[in-house]
């Protein structure tokens, strides 16, 4: 049986600067150094494979950065982490732009 990852949220790179930057602002514990890491704008999608809530103010992630498996920690607010598309929605999305292609051709 295939895993099923709909609900999976994720991010996109501009998400994933979007959400740093404000991580960084609000001086959180967890943020993401992109010089350092190999993240690129390149339409990848990231997932967060894990998350759970930190000290009662933010929600603590583990987002996957490849398919070796290299992980990153980032810190988010509680409706910045609601507010990330899940996988499932991101598929969709994908569909509905397809079919609106497809007809207009």
């Amino acid at each position: 049986m295939a895993a099923d990852f709909s609900d999976t949220k994720f991010l996109t790179y501009d998400a994933l600067k979007r959400i740093n930057a404000s991580s960084v602002h609000y001086k959180r514990n967890r943020n993401v150094y992109f010089d350092r890491l190999p993240i690129h704008d390149d339409g990848t999608v990231y997932p967060v494979s894990m998350s759970f809530v930190h000290n009662d103010r933010e929600i603590r992630t583990q987002i996957t950065l490849n398919k070796d498996g290299e992980t990153i920690f980032l810190d988010m607010s509680f409706d910045e982490f609601k507010n990330l598309p899940t996988y499932g929605e991101f598929q969709e999305a994908i569909t509905t732009a397809e079919a609106n292609t497809d007809s207009v051709n």
